[in-house]
Parts: structure tokens; C-alpha cells; sequence
């Protein structure tokens, strides 16, 4: 079982593309959630029904072109805000009470750049061909959902797509069966859900800051199927201030003990203001 958490904890939170509609501004987050095949019959979490969760950090990436002066927060600024996103949607931790997760779930943020490849000819020439992005499935990926049509001159694509020429900060975040994954089935087969939360980065707000934004604007999205949206974002000031971090362990069918990751807690300074730097 042990394998099963770290091969979850190297996969890339990167999906099937689909398209959103372009941002009006730097404040507007990208929420784009769908189920897979595997969670079609998916049943959200409630307060009388919380679901009891082993959760995993696959960690920062800072995805195509580098850009100087870009920063990422470490797990201990990011993975308590997550875990309070997804408690106040009842995805719990595991604890002495319900030592048997309903699922795992694996979160990861980052940046991510277009990665352009100059095309041959004259830049100043304005029948030049435009450069070749090479990074494009991956960028379409960061605000996707399956729901869209993506084909190359579709409708759609026009329609909700925002600008893949501009760089953008997210956070990615998939549920997973646990007794899929115990049965022995890949984590593609036991993927149920994938929220991805995006905005555009910009020289007004670092990725910190933008975290807490975007998960602000995930109310409701963790677990959710449909069609992106976008909703307004606002930065807040203050700072996060991480407490102790606690591990939970439970017993697995075999008697070995696995570890659930640490949740540490979050202490808000300036009232209930966070930015997460």
C-alpha cells in the first residue's frame, strides 16, 4: 500500500484538456472540476456524511518557460489551506474514529508558462508564421474539463478558451478511491474527480498570494462535474502562521501502518486574513 501513496504523490495533476473562457482581468480565477469515468455515480460529501481522506502533496511545479524572479511556497504555507478548502467541503482526515479513508486525495500548485519555439522567417514580417507553442496540451490542461469540445476550429475552443500566451498560477487537486486503489486498480481507474483553479500571473501578486484566492473561489468545486466558470477573486492581506503538523496513521488490510501525511494547523493572523506568505 505504501507504493500506492507514493506512485499517487509523483503523478502530475494534469488532465484531459477542455477549454475556458478567456479573463477579463488578472482577479479572475478559472474553476474547472468534472468527474472521470470511474466517479460518474460520485456522491459529494455533507456535514450529516463526511468523507474521511488520506491526503497527498505531489508538491510545487514550475512548468515551461522560466521566468526570473518567480517563486514557489513550500507544502507547509500551501497543503493547511487546502485541507480547510476541502474540510469545508467534509473531506475530513482520517482519524482514530474512521481509520479507513473513503479516499485519497492528491493536491499540487504551481506556475506555468507557455514554452514557444520561434518559427522560422522574419518576426518583423506580418505573413510570418506565429511561433510553434510547444507546451499547449499542457497549459489547455490547467483549465480544463472533459465537458468541452476542443477540436481545433470547434466552436468551443473560440468560445472559452482563455489566452495560452499569458502565464498562469494554479492548483490542482484529484480524488482517488482508496478501495479501488487497495483492490489493486491504477490510479487512472480509481481517479474519481479532478478541480483545477487557475489565474493568470501577473506582477501584482505572487503565487502566495494568488493560493488563497483560488481557493476562495473553489466554494463548492471540489467534487463537482460540469462546465468551467469563472469567478472574481480578491487577495487578502496577512499571513499564515503553521502550527505543529500532526501525522495520522492507520492500519492497512496487511497490518502495516501508514502514514497519512501531516495536516498542520493553521493559524490566521490579522483576524481571519491569510495570503499564505
Amino acid at each position: 500500500m505504501t507504493q500506492i501513496f507514493g506512485a499517487l504523490a509523483a503523478v502530475a495533476l494534469l488532465f484531459a484538456p477542455a477549454a475556458l473562457r478567456a479573463a477579463q482581468g488578472n482577479f479572475e480565477v478559472k474553476v474547472a472540476s468534472d468527474y472521470t469515468k470511474s466517479g460518474t455515480k460520485f456522491v459529494a460529501p455533507t456535514a450529516q456524511k463526511p468523507a474521511h481522506c488520506v491526503f497527498i502533496s505531489a508538491g510545487a511545479q514550475q512548468l515551461g518557460a522560466a521566468v526570473a524572479g518567480e517563486k514557489l511556497p513550500v507544502q507547509q504555507e500551501v497543503e493547511p489551506q487546502v485541507l480547510k478548502a476541502l474540510a469545508a467541503q467534509f473531506y475530513l482526515p482520517v482519524d482514530a474514529r474512521h481509520p479507513k479513508p473513503d479516499y485519497v486525495i492528491v493536491y499540487n500548485w504551481g506556475i506555468i508558462n507557455p514554452d514557444n519555439m520561434d518559427a522560422d522567417g522574419d518576426p518583423s514580417d506580418m505573413d510570418s508564421p506565429p511561433p510553434t507553442q510547444l507546451n499547449q496540451q499542457q497549459m489547455l490542461s490547467v483549465v480544463a474539463t472533459n465537458k468541452l469540445d476542443l477540436a481545433p476550429n470547434g466552436v468551443d475552443r473560440h468560445l472559452f478558451l482563455p489566452s495560452l500566451s499569458d502565464g498562469r498560477y494554479f492548483v490542482l487537486v484529484g480524488a482517488y478511491d482508496y478501495a479501488a486503489l487497495a483492490a489493486g486498480k491504477t490510479h487512472q481507474q480509481a481517479m474519481l474527480w479532478r478541480t483545477r483553479l487557475s489565474a493568470y500571473s501577473s506582477a501584482n501578486y505572487d503565487l502566495a498570494a494568488a493560493i488563497p484566492m483560488m481557493l476562495d473561489a473553489a466554494s463548492g468545486a471540489f467534487g463537482a462535474d460540469g462546465y468551467p466558470k469563472s469567478v472574481v477573486g480578491k487577495l487578502r492581506e496577512g499571513r499564515v502562521d503553521v502550527g505543529e503538523a500532526k501525522v495520522v496513521e492507520y492500519i492497512t488490510g496487511s497490518g502495516s501502518t501508514i502514514s497519512s501525511g501531516t495536516a498542520p494547523t493553521a493559524k490566521p493572523a490579522d483576524g481571519n486574513k491569510a495570503t499564505g506568505k
